[in-house]
């Protein structure tokens, strides 16, 4: 039944001659809610439009009889005084446009301004000049956050008005004369919001050490990490580290035999690989002229051996050695 009469209802308010366009314009908070009232009630029912797009038409009475075009605005939407006004409640930002209602020859279109309400403003120090004739410090005044629309600020010394405008340059107060009290206000649409300073000297010697803190902080890690990298590279020469690269064609053999190994040693006058075919004189020599290490490199292939080979290995160990190296290098 409802539908039946909703429909022709809709497309009669839509396409009649409209012989009345009443605007008013409103402004809101968001979380807050809002009212739209009609003036004049000519015929049965009013069709509601946001943005040219029709979200309900309502049949006066009471109770007033509401069809849904939008179902997303049913949960807020309620229609007081017979249905002759329209209520949005919980307003977003989403929620500001052009509504429109129309009736039997009558158009009455509502501009909605919605806004956040203003945090409290934060007062800071942006510049501070001292000569021999005082201090002049420069204070600026804003609210953070978005979505406030048009924000104005205006100071005041005392209790009178003084500079309008987010920054003052403040000159220090003579020796024995208290400091006067600044207020900075900041308001919008739909709110407003101050905060007060006693004294900008305060203010603004801590905004610098706050700011020459950083400065000093950062200077340290710099320096610190510049000290480990130079002490990396102290230990890396006086160790004698050194990185070697084969040519092309042996890395290529080496990746397509899996039986290859790489192994690195550093051999000193101390390290020798075959001790027991070193002569007593040799050794003698060695230790009185010590010899600098040496970084020695060796690919190692490993070959199979049979039970006397196994045998053998303790005599013949340095020959072994000698027969299992295919390349080595020495610097």
């Amino acid at each position: 039944m409802d539908m039946f009469w909703c429909l022709p209802l809709t497309l009669l308010l839509l396409h009649q001659a409209t012989c009345t366009n009443d605007r008013a314009e409103v402004t809101r908070a968001t979380g807050r809610s809002v009212t739209f009232f009609l003036k004049n009630l000519d015929g049965e029912a009013a069709a509601w439009s946001f943005h040219d797009d029709v979200i309900v038409t309502v049949k006066f009475g009471n109770p007033p009889e509401a069809i849904f075009l939008d179902q997303k605005y049913k949960p807020r939407l309620t229609f007081p005084k017979n249905g002759s006004a329209l209520t949005i409640s919980q307003l977003t930002r989403d929620d500001a446009g052009t509504y429109t209602a129309k009736t039997s020859g009558i158009k009455t279109t509502f501009t909605l301004h919605v806004y956040r309400e203003l945090a409290v403003p934060t007062v800071t120090c942006t510049t501070q000049n001292c000569s021999a004739d005082g201090c002049l410090y420069t204070l600026h005044c804003a609210a953070s956050g978005s979505g406030y629309g048009n924000v104005s600020y205006s100071w005041s010394m005392g209790d009178l008005p003084w500079r309008e405008g987010p920054m003052v340059v403040v000159e220090e107060s003579p020796p024995g004369e208290p400091p006067p009290l600044l207020t900075c206000m900041a308001r919008n649409p739909v709110s407003s919001h101050n905060t007060s300073v006693i004294l900008p000297a305060a203010l603004c010697a801590g905004a610098y050490s706050s700011r020459w803190a950083g400065i000093v902080v950062t200077s340290l890690i710099g320096v610190g990490l510049l000290l480990a990298v130079l002490i990396f590279m102290i230990c890396y020469k006086s160790k004698g580290w050194r990185i070697f690269s084969l040519p092309a064609a042996e890395v290529r053999n080496v990746e397509a035999v899996p039986e290859y190994a790489t192994v690195y040693a550093q051999v000193g006058p101390s390290q020798q690989l075959c001790p027991q075919s070193v002569s007593n004189a040799q050794q003698n020599d060695a230790k009185r002229s010590p010899t600098p290490s040496k970084t020695v490199y060796f690919t190692i292939q490993s070959m199979g051996q049979t039970d006397d080979e196994k045998m053998g290995n303790g005599a013949l160990g340095c020959q072994e050695q000698d027969e299992k190296t295919i390349y080595s290098l020495v610097s």
